[in-house]
């Protein structure tokens, strides 16, 4: 999830932690606990110990630097719209227009792909406009707060599965003072009731997994999949293999399995 660190960046953090606690195990009691071959070991000393805490306070601040958007080309308007309708996401004159009305073309191709989808995502949104067609939506992850928030999510997780997933009849009750909520309603003629944790408003990793599950059960193929924008945000598909190999080959767009 884009709100929480990623499995790679936890296991660097808790790396960096393991190395300031050595280095300052050393500083304390001028040795360490740290179980290495006798041939590898190495005289304990300040000097180490300062290295360790170093090491490990340069590996932290890795950890939790935000990631850096990678540098991309810049991308023609038209281009981008030819792109994306070979990857099955159709953008035809009506749409193009809309998202013209929203912004100049010169801010479409400074960020290519990634403004032109979600641009378009918040239109449908506001709109009421069917989605099926973009099969993705844009997502704060920090986003549940009250009740009707985990029930409105999910039926934008129903829409974009381009009639994959039917929902019906969605409620909840999100308890934020207790930290708890549930989901309830039909999908795809089946009853559901979720209890899902309700903490710091975030989304939490078994809501997609949950989603996932039903989605891998009608054995499309299609999976939910997200396109990181920075910080707490992403674009969430409801694709198959294919359009995400498609879209990073051809829109340089990698779409991470949810």
């Amino acid at each position: 999830m884009a709100a929480r660190l990623s499995s790679e960046r936890r296991v660097s953090f808790g790396l960096a932690l393991l190395f300031v606690l050595l280095g300052v195990e050393g500083f304390v009691s001028g040795s360490a606990n740290f179980p290495m071959p006798e041939a590898f070991a190495v005289r304990w000393s300040p000097l180490v110990s300062a290295g360790y805490v170093a090491a490990g306070l340069f590996m932290l601040v890795r950890a939790l630097r935000p990631p850096v958007a990678p540098v991309t080309r810049r991308v023609s308007f038209d281009e981008q719209i030819a792109v994306l309708n070979d990857c099955g996401i159709a953008v035809d004159t009506t749409i193009a227009s809309q998202l013209l009305e929203r912004a100049a073309k010169e801010d479409f191709e400074n960020d290519p792909y990634r403004s032109i989808l979600e641009v378009w995502s918040e239109i449908a949104e506001e709109t009421g406009a069917s989605t099926g067609t973009i099969n993705c939506f844009y997502l704060d992850t920090e986003c549940i707060e009250t009740d009707g928030d985990y029930a409105s999510l999910a039926r934008r997780m129903t829409a974009i599965s381009s009639g994959t997933l039917v929902a019906t009849a969605l409620t909840d009750n999100v308890d934020t003072k207790r930290g708890v909520a549930t989901l309830s309603g039909t999908i795809n003629e089946s009853p559901i009731s979720w209890q899902l944790p309700c903490r710091d408003d975030y989304v939490p990793e078994k809501f997609f997994e949950l989603f996932q599950e039903l989605l891998k059960s009608t054995g499309t193929g299609k999976r939910y999949a997200g396109l990181l924008l920075g910080g707490q945000d992403l674009l969430v598909f409801c694709t198959a293999p294919e359009q995400m190999r498609k879209l990073e080959e051809r829109a340089g767009l990698r779409l991470e399995v949810l």
